[in-house]
């Protein structure tokens, strides 16, 4: 223990502390500057509890980061406890392992933050009794107990930890049970709007290592900018009256023309009004690529946010038609333009 002292410290006993809006640890491992204390590796490749393409040799995606235990049973099982990371509600408690891949998992939704947020602690060995939807939090209260929880395969107990992610939602219950329904997976969805498919995750370890000052939204809207699109549609879909602080226009305005800016790996993080065109108004939702940076093609290839076509064209990938369609609820029309080409070489969406 005496090693993660001088951390424990500098996070004031657990918080990573900013101006107005603080994130709590959500374990006693206050590591959180140290990865290979930190991050609990999963399998013999070092580096893949962190957040990214760092699962099967750089194949999948992780959409969260894995913590390690600080403290273990006597049968070796991790003892850890786990808390929310701020204040918040209680949205949604998965009791049956069998149920997700994130086993036994608590979502706690932070409206208080400049955008609001979902918290996510997966592989639970136990939730605490009174951890129930609805129910209000402070940061820090005890969510539960750190395991190895999964329905689809075998955490073993050496590499037990609590997988961590922070998240946006995408679509209403409605829309979201739609879209699971035509995609035919063979298994039901039994989490509703709560299903992991339904969200859209970022990197945690910069918002718990931070020390100052400290504005979520902007840290959103300032990740870098893989891409930028051009999205036609007659309405003005929730995800947007829900997540304001990345829209640049008016919440009551009618939908129209957005400019939208996309991280590598999905996340849509700013939108803004454009002139509207010459069609009229959009009868469905059409989206049209209209830049992409070459610096990270080959991450966004790999997420399948874009793709590179056999005549040596970059198109939208499937993972963002996908989440078009959840925040939407409608089949979404892709427009090839010849504007789909190369950046000018220094990046996009400054």
């Amino acid at each position: 223990m005496a090693r993660f002292l001088p951390v424990l410290l500098a996070f004031c006993c657990g918080w990573a502390e900013a101006a107005g809006e603080r994130f709590f640890l959500p374990t006693d491992n206050g590591a959180v500057q140290d990865p290979v204390h930190y991050l609990q590796n999963v399998g013999t490749v070092r580096g893949n509890g962190g957040f990214g393409m760092v699962r099967e040799q750089g194949t999948r995606f992780h959409g969260g980061i894995d913590i390690r235990p600080l403290r273990r049973r006597p049968d070796g099982e991790p003892a850890d406890a786990v808390r929310s990371v701020a204040d918040g509600t209680v949205v949604y408690v998965n009791r049956n392992p069998k149920m997700s891949s994130y086993g036994v998992y608590v979502l706690v939704e932070h409206d208080g933050l400049s955008l609001p947020l979902l918290s996510l602690y997966g592989h639970l060995a136990t939730v605490r009794e009174e951890i129930v939807s609805g129910r209000r939090l402070s940061a820090g209260d005890p969510l539960g107990t750190m395991g190895r929880t999964a329905a689809d395969y075998v955490i073993k107990k050496e590499q037990a930890h609590l997988h961590f992610e922070l998240a946006l939602r995408l679509g209403e219950e409605e829309k979201f049970s739609r879209w699971y329904l035509l995609q035919r997976f063979p298994t039901a969805n039994c989490h509703g709007q709560w299903n992991g498919l339904n969200l859209v995750s970022l990197d945690p370890l910069p918002l718990l290592r931070t020390i100052g000052e400290f504005s979520l939204a902007e840290h959103v809207r300032r990740l870098p900018t893989a891409f930028e699109t051009r999205i036609r549609t007659g309405q003005l879909p929730p995800f947007l009256r829900r997540y304001g602080a990345l829209w640049d226009g008016n919440t009551d305005e009618p939908g129209g023309d957005f400019l939208v800016e996309w991280t590598w790996f999905g996340l849509p993080k700013r939108w803004r009004p454009l002139p509207p065109s010459d069609l009229g108004m959009a009868t469905a939702t059409e989206v049209t690529l209209l830049r992409w940076d070459p610096g990270w093609l080959a991450s966004a290839s790999a997420r399948g946010t874009l793709q590179r076509g056999r005549n040596g064209f970059v198109r939208l990938g499937e993972r963002t038609l996908d989440t078009l369609e959840k925040i939407f609820g409608d089949s979404v029309k892709t427009l090839d333009s010849p504007a789909v080409n190369f950046s000018n070489g220094g990046g996009i969406g400054r």
